[in-house]
């Protein structure tokens, strides 16, 4: 017998959470991750998105769902496995060496690498010991593996969500809401990336992906659906992250010759920027000119920054000129890279190594003037929905427009902080934009990213 108290909604999986849990039995996407963010969009877009007579009997309830220690919760949500099966289980890597490759696939276990993940490295030392035979060490180290803190689950049956309430409007709004949020939403660590992407699937929604995404990011959509796809589970998976972590990196940051099959390609963000009616060079290259201004040495030499093409541009007098000066007009600098998510620090790599081979980078850490904005999350989303790829985004926090940041500047010798100088060097401070055009920019790096850019459509 139904239920009227009960709500059931399935969900398929389509890319790995990254859980820190994922040792536990029935490691899955977690309630307590789900309901505040449920609760935050039923909030905030109900309204939008629902606006018929029927709809408009229901805003009366959208208050319930505001949470409030002293109120007790309208209803209440659990998450649970459907399948008999183990999730898949995936090492999750930026960039792992065929040699390592190797030793995870002698062990029967799956990997993702040349993705957005780039934490654990130090427990990840421990997973792959160096190899001595004779000893018996193959390289692969099962209990640190198993240690650590976080792993990539994909669940290949259904998830179930069940919702209970005695106030049927609480379902009522659930029942419209969820195939949107899902659609909206991702979970679990490195959520803009494209991992921990789920969709409704029963009861099936009455909009397809593409009309709820539109709907849901009026400020930007666009999708590129890939073709040629292994059957492989880990295969397939592994060409998706890979696209999604060459898009980002291209739009953000750009791409250097190491990985990039020796060539160099600009940021889009930056090529954006300096072709404004009025150009503006990114923080990079100011934060660069007073690296090399600086008095850091590594045994009693300076240590320069490698030069690259993007320190010149298409607002240089002479694009030849090789050197780190501005022109006698100057430039307007600003920290243009925080338009697309806040950095904790940046490093730039140099053209030196220590007697030990070890190589010297420049760690440069970030802090903003407000507290308030010292964790900001991207505005730009990649979502996956089996084999498409969205790109979308929202506009820039308003918040983070026109704010103060200063950097802080540390040598790194191989895996450590050097303290031989016995200083840290404080840079000048460098505000974001007054104003940021997410769409006119996303527009602009798609056409001018043909050829290397993912051949994204706008919705």
């Amino acid at each position: 017998m139904e239920n009227k108290f009960k709500l059931e909604i399935h969900l398929k999986q389509h890319t790995p959470i990254i859980h820190f849990q994922h040792a536990q039995p029935g490691a899955t996407l977690r309630a307590t991750e789900v309901k505040p963010k449920l609760d935050r969009f039923i909030r905030e877009n109900f309204k939008r998105l629902f606006i018929s007579a029927e709809d408009h009997f229901l805003y009366s309830k959208l208050d319930l769902f505001e949470p409030s220690e002293k109120k007790q919760s309208s209803y209440k949500l659990s998450i649970n496995r459907e399948g008999t099966e183990k999730p898949n289980e995936y090492y999750l890597a930026s960039y792992l060496k065929g040699e390592l490759q190797n030793r995870l696939a002698q062990h029967d276990k799956d990997y993702l690498h040349g993705t957005a993940f780039f934490a654990q490295e130090n427990e990840s030392s421990k997973v792959f010991p160096k190899v001595d035979l004779t000893n018996g060490i193959d390289g692969f180290n099962l209990e640190a593996y198993q240690s650590l803190p976080k792993l990539g689950l994909l669940e290949t049956g259904k998830i179930k969500l069940t919702i209970f309430s005695f106030d049927k409007d609480i379902l009522s709004i659930i029942s419209k809401s969820i195939p949107y949020f899902f659609a909206y939403e991702n979970f679990g660590t490195r959520q803009n990336k494209g991992f921990g992407c789920f969709s409704v699937v029963d009861p099936k929604p009455l909009e397809s992906m593409d009309t709820m995404i539109k709907k849901l990011f009026p400020v930007f959509a666009a999708k590129v659906e890939l073709t040629n796809l292994s059957s492989d589970a880990m295969q397939r998976l592994q060409k998706i992250m890979e696209t999604i972590q060459s898009d980002y990196k291209l739009l953000k940051s750009g791409k250097n010759p190491k990985e990039n099959r020796g060539k160099y390609s600009k940021s889009l963000l930056f090529s954006y920027a300096v072709t404004r009616n009025i150009p503006v060079r990114w923080e990079k290259r100011k934060i660069k000119q007073q690296i090399n201004a600086g008095k850091f040495e590594l045994e009693n030499s300076p240590v320069p920054l490698q030069y690259t093409n993007q320190d010149i541009g298409p607002v240089e007098d002479d694009a030849n000129k090789r050197n780190w000066d501005d022109p006698a007009k100057g430039y307007k600098y600003q920290f243009i890279r925080a338009m697309l998510g806040l950095a904790e620090q940046y490093e730039f790599l140099t053209s030196r190594r220590d007697s030990n081979g070890r190589e010297a980078k420049y760690v440069v850490k970030v802090e903003a003037h407000s507290p308030a904005i010292q964790r900001f999350k991207s505005p730009v989303l990649f979502k996956i929905h089996n084999n498409t790829i969205y790109l979308i985004a929202e506009d820039v926090n308003s918040a983070m427009l026109n704010q103060g940041f200063n950097f802080g500047l540390e040598l790194k010798i191989g895996k450590n902080i050097s303290k031989a100088n016995g200083h840290k060097m404080p840079l000048d401070s460098i505000n974001t934009p007054e104003s940021f055009n997410m769409k006119e920019f996303l527009t602009y790096a798609l056409q001018k990213g043909k050829g290397e850019l993912s051949d994204y459509k706008p919705l």
